[in-house]
């Protein structure tokens, strides 16, 4: 095998000086031809110059063991090559999985409603879905947010098909949270199970810093909690605008 001092030299040729490559490229235990290879399938898939030297920081399963089955599995979903370069970035841990393991939580969320058009879409926006356990943790979540928020099976499946980030907070906490908060200021129950059906991504914003600042500038307009309710039933994206830059200039 070639040495790690030469293939560390090697890198040099094709990365900034200035730039530290990850130690796991250099030890990589394939000679210089494979890491080369390996190096242009990443380079091939959209990844910049800058991005692969992230990438294979944060990922050093891209460069360990064969990447290509999961990539082409990925792929037949739709995603594209940029798709899946921006999910390593996010999951970094995702290329660990074995392509049983992704095979499997893909089936999962098909039978939580996520359709085969939006599949590519929701793991791209979403891809620490693979790393969450499927029957301790997003299954009880997706019950508990259907049970919370009174969703029928065709409301919570439009939900999964926006978006999944919602499932990877502990959901418990965030409900009881919110709905405490939107009640305590005197919009309807109603309104705001509608509004964070519509909109989950609202549990994902900080009450403290996202939405009280929006309900306070609304109070200060004169609007009552039931017709502050009746925006976010209405716009429920409204309330992750900023008020300085969004509300007060208009």
């Amino acid at each position: 095998g070639t040495s790690p001092q030469l293939k560390k030299g090697f890198l040099a040729l094709f990365y900034e000086p200035d730039k530290e490559f990850p130690r796991q490229a250099y030890t990589h235990k394939g000679g210089l031809s494979e890491l080369l290879e390996r190096l242009f399938y990443i380079h091939e898939l959209g990844a910049s110059k800058d991005e692969m030297t992230k990438l294979l920081h944060l990922s050093s399963s891209l460069l360990q063991g064969d990447v290509h089955p999961k990539v082409a599995y990925l792929q037949s979903l739709g995603c594209t090559g940029r798709n899946i370069i921006s999910m390593a970035r996010q999951a970094p841990t995702l290329f660990h999985l074995t392509l049983e393991n992704i095979q499997r939580h893909v089936q999962n969320l098909r039978k939580q409603g996520v359709r085969d058009d939006s599949m590519a879409r929701i793991i791209t926006k979403s891809p620490q879905c693979f790393t969450m356990d499927i029957t301790n943790t997003m299954s009880p979540r997706v019950k508990l947010l259907a049970k919370e928020l009174d969703m029928s099976e065709k409301q919570l499946e439009r939900m999964m098909n926006r978006s999944l980030k919602p499932l990877a907070f502990r959901l418990e906490d965030r409900l009881k949270e919110h709905m405490g908060y939107f009640l305590s200021v005197g919009m309807a129950r109603e309104d705001v199970v509608k509004g964070i059906s519509y909109y989950l991504n609202t549990l994902a914003l900080s009450v403290q810093s996202n939405i009280k600042p929006k309900v306070e500038y609304f109070q200060q307009k004169g609007f009552k909690g039931e017709e502050i309710g009746g925006l976010f039933k209405n716009l429920p994206p409204l309330f992750s605008y900023n008020v300085e830059t969004m509300f007060k200039p208009h």
